[in-house]
Order: structure tokens, then C-alpha cells, then sequence
């Protein structure tokens, strides 16, 4: 077989697929996987369609549990469905994205930060028990020293991810949940991001890696854009790829390059 994985892979899709689309409650999904999964162990001419069920109910149960809120102190108990001004505790789970967009004539850069959240406090009060991941936004470019896995404190609204703009446009608040992130943060600048009691003082090696790589590409070149997009391509940086530039490469048929 050329494909072997091919079938338990689209079994567990199509598990996450039935989660999407119908649903279900966790804790019987976890006992019917479990069941399905000891029949498939008895030797006999059923196992392999037990073995195939087992699949796609655990593809099933493992989506379920990412969209369930299993925590009394998920984000989705904790905190309200309107706005609201809030400081958030956590720890940064991946490296920091600049994203720029052209607000008339001229790029505008904010960074996009995923926040593991342990703790959140309203209006200067006590903190309280918090679980979730956010995706937290803040203006410009926040300093080298918040990198993955660094704890840090923010300050920002707290709020529903929006929908789409209208009918059958990109739904960001769709984008996000299937990612499991229910709430997003809105900070003004780096003034509102501090470092928490635990910070980490030294950057992991993989976030050391992609500035000193940048710097070795870009030796002897200049500092344009096609210089940028090499980073891109290359590297995975995000940050050269504006809209203007995104479509070129859609139009002509070459976005592959990035993936």
C-alpha cells in the first residue's frame, strides 16, 4: 500500500468533520470511543470495522474536547460577552507576528501575539483563575524580550472575535474558534504589556533563530522588498506579506510559494 495512513487520517477528519457539524457531548463521546476501541482489540472479522469506527469517533471526541469549555475557569465562564477593559496573565505560545497593513498610502504595523491565559483581573482588583488561549493585538513592534514562552501581563478589551462583514466573507470569529480561541484582546501599544513576576530572562534557541538567519540573508543585499520577500519565502516571515503584495502572488497563481 502507497498510502497506508491515508484511510485512519481521513477517518479522524471525518470525525472532526461530524463535530462540526452535529456536535456532541464529550464525556459519552469518551465512553462510546472507548468502548468501540476495546471491540477492536477482540481478534474476529469485525475488528478492522471497529478499528475504522474507533478512528473516526476519536477524530470526533478529540475535536469535541477542544471545543468544550472542560475548565469551571475557562475564559467562557470568566469573562463577559461584551467588551470590557481587563489585564490578562499568561504565557506567550507562539513567536510574535508583525502584520502590516496600508491605511492611506502608508503601512501601519501591529503585532499578533497567541496568550495562554492563567489568570485575569477587572477594574485593579484581585486576580482571579483564568484558562483559555487569546489572540492579543497591540500597535508597532513590541520589544525582543516578549518571545515565546515568555510571561508577561496585558492590559487591553477583552471581546467576541467579529464575525463576518457580511454574508459569505472571511469569518474570523469562525477561524478562531476551530483553533480553539474564543476571545481576542485589543492593547494599544507596548505601554500596556509588562513582564510578569516570572518572566523568562533568555530566549529559547528557535526564537533566537529567525533574526540571526534574516540578518545572514540579507548580507550583502538591500534592505528592499525583494529582500524581504526572499525572508518570506525562505523563512516563513510573515511580515513583508501585505495585501498588495498578497495579491500579486493569488493573481498569478504563485501563493504556493508560502505555504
Amino acid at each position: 500500500m502507497k498510502r497506508p495512513l491515508l484511510l485512519p487520517a481521513l477517518l479522524l477528519a471525518a470525525g472532526v468533520m461530524a463535530e462540526e457539524f452535529w456536535g456532541g457531548h464529550w464525556p459519552w463521546l469518551f465512553t462510546a470511543t472507548s468502548l468501540v476501541l476495546g471491540l477492536a482489540l477482540v481478534p474476529g472479522r469485525l475488528r478492522i470495522i471497529w478499528l475504522a469506527a474507533g478512528l473516526f469517533l476519536t477524530g470526533w471526541l478529540g475535536y469535541a474536547i477542544l471545543q468544550s469549555a472542560t475548565s469551571p475557569y475557562d475564559l467562557r465562564h470568566t469573562a463577559g460577552r461584551e467588551p470590557e477593559i481587563v489585564t490578562v496573565r499568561g504565557e506567550i505560545e507562539e513567536t510574535p507576528t508583525l502584520r502590516l497593513s496600508e491605511r492611506k498610502g502608508q503601512l501601519v504595523g501591529r503585532t499578533m501575539v497567541r496568550l495562554g491565559v492563567s489568570a485575569l483581573r477587572r477594574d485593579h482588583g484581585e486576580w482571579q483563575p483564568a484558562t483559555g488561549d487569546l489572540v492579543v493585538s497591540a500597535s508597532g513592534v513590541l520589544r525582543p524580550e516578549y518571545f515565546r514562552t515568555q510571561r508577561v501581563e496585558v492590559t487591553g478589551v477583552l471581546q467576541v472575535p467579529p464575525g463576518p462583514a457580511a454574508e459569505g466573507l472571511f469569518d474570523y470569529r469562525t477561524f478562531l474558534r476551530r483553533q480553539g480561541v474564543w476571545f481576542t484582546l485589543r492593547s494599544e501599544g507596548e505601554a500596556d504589556w509588562h513582564l510578569a513576576a516570572d518572566a523568562v530572562g533568555v530566549a529559547p534557541t528557535s526564537e533566537r533563530f529567525l533574526p540571526w538567519a534574516q540578518a545572514m540573508l540579507a548580507r550583502g543585499l538591500p534592505d528592499d522588498e525583494s529582500t524581504r520577500l526572499l525572508a518570506a519565502m525562505a523563512l516563513g516571515w510573515k511580515t513583508p506579506l501585505t495585501g498588495e503584495v498578497d495579491d500579486v502572488f493569488m493573481e498569478s497563481g504563485t501563493m504556493h510559494v508560502f505555504a
